[in-house]
């Protein structure tokens, strides 16, 4: 025991951090504290039976042991900590830790060179986001409200009375609340919003809580309560919230960028179930390519199309779908030295150039297939009808004027009549080209400055409109805890809340883009700013009761484990048992065992192979087709 010990003092050595040393973290002081007392001591260290060094930081045992590993620290401070332990290689050690009290030397020199003051020690007390659910939340009473009053000095600048009771009362009825008593001034607060009060809005609750009590700062009181209500703030405001508009990639030239994405069709006679639409940013100019699956190699041969006639386009626009971001795109945008610019996950208006030709692809495919009654099936009949009517629409200058210089067509051309043939010779012929080609040449060039600036009034405009009183950059710091609307809201039912969270703020990618980490989960992913809500700075209080609290609210549970099988006769489908992480056994749930072979098709593959002896567990294997698995 180090009590037992005899011990005496050799050597002094003390300090104080300062400069840049000020902002290291507490495991590099503590770790520097060994090294500098090594080699100021280096005479006295190198010893037959070596040493033994005691500390009271019991961390300090872990720093520099070579079978541990601090995933908490960065990787900068571990570098730093790997080369200081080369340092104690020298030396034959062994550290110790030891109770505080024992440690006297060195807690005596600490406390001598340390000119802070004394403070006192605060105690933070978690704040419940549900306290009427809470069996021991202590209801305020008119008996609590009197011993607080008589305990209380009275303020002079108030005319106060006390009726029958003994209650203390302003004037106008309310009964005064000592400026002292926060406990009861918090609870006021929570029986006027929470449980029957309906979680009102601010004014509703000021003026129910005003009309029968009063305390000093009772408005700024109950906005700040009110406004911190994470059951509020969850429900009201966006998604998503106005921010002002980034900047998007545009071209001044035909084929100088292109934007493409995927529009599903549905079933159709040819197989085909997905149309690819490209379209040039600067002429409008799109092709439609009906294909049965949207995969890499797909995009790749359509692209391959489009380079073949109208030359290499070396800057792309599209979102970050499996079937554009992979190996087979990366590999031809590397071979032909193209940019391919990915928008952010989750906001179709960032490729808003493609998306509007898709809402105006789907307005003339529904026309004309209820114009000539076809089913929805046949589709694919009219994929060059539409592309068509999209590339020659008359609207200043049409999309196939602009890039290749051919005259739009008209419907009325129909009705025309012809005009009649003139005979001429080769000669004639040739000269007549040349000069129809340079005329087309210059057109193309006038036209092609004029479409350009044409666009950029067009967006000058459009983002002048866009400017809406309140709009304002997001402005986070890493650490903050923001709230999080759920993309596909149109998937969610109605009575579920607006924003998901709180989560945190972990990096800035961009003005616009934020990375935010999952409380429960621990996963990061981005985030746009218009899908952001600002909900505490980092002194937030994360209790086990919040964790519940975004574990209820948030857009999906996580899958902790599989329990069972089962196939129901009534929906006609097999289902999994499912232990949600976070919650109690009470919330387990049949789920669809297609669904999860979906979203977690790992953990659905190794609960077959785990219990693939099983009838049932054959049975499912052969439902959702994967009997491979049974022979493994």
């Amino acid at each position: 025991m180090f009590s037992e010990q005899h011990h005496e003092p050799l050597m002094f050595l003390s300090g104080t951090f300062s400069g840049a040393a000020r902002s290291w973290a507490i495991v590099e002081k503590e770790a520097y504290s060994i090294i500098a007392t090594c080699q100021r001591a280096d005479y006295l260290l190198h010893r037959p039976g070596g040493f033994t060094l005691y500390t009271d930081h019991r961390n300090l045992r872990f720093i520099f042991n070579p079978t541990s590993v601090l995933s908490a620290v960065p990787k900068y401070t571990a570098d730093k900590l790997q080369r200081w332990a080369l340092l104690l290689l020298a030396y034959d050690n062994d550290i110790c830790d030891i109770a505080g009290d024992e440690n006297v030397w060195a807690d005596l020199l600490s406390r001598w060179g340390s000119s802070l003051p004394t403070i006192c020690a605060v105690r933070t007390i978690p704040y419940e986001y549900s306290p009427t659910l809470n069996d021991e939340f202590k209801w305020p009473t008119m008996s609590e409200v009197l011993t607080c009053q008589q305990g209380a000095e009275r303020p002079q600048d108030l005319e106060l009375h006390a009726d029958p009771q003994g209650i203390v009362r302003l004037d106008a009825g309310p009964i005064w609340i000592p400026a002292a008593a926060g406990s009861l001034q918090l609870r006021i607060c929570i029986v006027g919003h929470f449980g029957v009060a309906g979680h009102r809005g601010l004014d509703t609750t000021l003026g129910a809580i005003s009309k029968r009590f009063w305390w000093t700062d009772l408005a700024t009181d109950v906005e700040y309560f009110v406004r911190r209500c994470l059951h509020c703030v969850s429900v009201v405001g966006g998604p998503p919230i106005p921010r002002p508009l980034g900047e998007a990639m545009h071209a001044e030239r035909p084929n100088e960028l292109i934007h493409w994405d995927y529009l599903y069709m549905g079933a159709s006679t040819t197989d085909d179930m997905y149309i690819l639409v490209i379209k040039d940013d600067a002429s409008k100019y799109v092709r439609f390519f009906a294909v049965p699956d949207a995969t890499a190699d797909t995009t790749y041969t359509c692209l391959m199309d489009w380079f073949a006639a109208f030359g290499v386009c070396l800057s792309w626009v599209s979102d970050q779908g499996t079937h554009f971001k992979n190996e087979v795109i990366q590999s031809l945008q590397h071979s032909l030295g193209a940019h391919h610019h990915f928008t952010t996950a989750r906001c179709p208006w960032a490729n808003g150039t493609v998306e509007v030709v898709m809402r105006e692809t789907l307005r003339c495919f529904r026309s004309l297939l209820s114009e000539w009654r076809l089913s929805t099936r046949d589709w694919p009949r009219l994929t060059k009808v539409v592309q068509l009517a999209l590339n020659h629409t008359p609207a200043n200058h049409a999309p196939v004027t602009v890039m290749t210089g051919i005259p739009a067509m008209s419907p009325l051309d129909a009705i025309s009549l012809p005009t009649p043939l003139e005979p001429t010779t080769l000669s004639n012929l040739t000269a007549t080209r040349k000069s129809d080609f340079e005329a087309l040449r210059e057109a193309l060039d006038y036209m092609h400055k004029s479409v350009a600036t044409a666009s950029r009034a067009a967006r000058a405009q459009g983002r002048k409109q866009a400017r809406t009183t309140g709009m304002s950059m997001a402005q986070y710091d890493i650490g903050d805890y923001v709230l999080y609307a759920d993309v596909w809201a149109h998937t969610r039912a109605k009575l579920r809340v607006k924003w998901c969270g709180p989560a945190q703020v972990t990096k800035a990618v961009s003005a616009w883009i934020f990375a935010v980490k999952n409380l429960l989960t621990g996963d990061e992913r981005e985030v746009h700013a218009s899908r952001l809500k600002f909900y505490s700075d980092a002194t937030l209080n994360v209790t086990e009761e919040l964790l519940h609290h975004i574990a209820h609210n948030s857009e999906g549970h996580v899958v902790a484990q599989i329990l069972n099988s089962r196939y129901s006769d009534a929906d006609k489908r097999f289902e999994l048992l499912v232990n949600w992480r976070g919650l109690s056994s009470a919330e387990d749930s049949w789920e669809p065992a297609v669904t999860l072979l979906e979203d977690v098709p790992v953990m659905v593959k190794n609960f077959i192979r785990a219990h693939r002896r099983t009838a049932k567990t054959k049975k499912l294997a052969s439902g959702l087709e994967l009997k491979a698995l049974l022979r493994n």
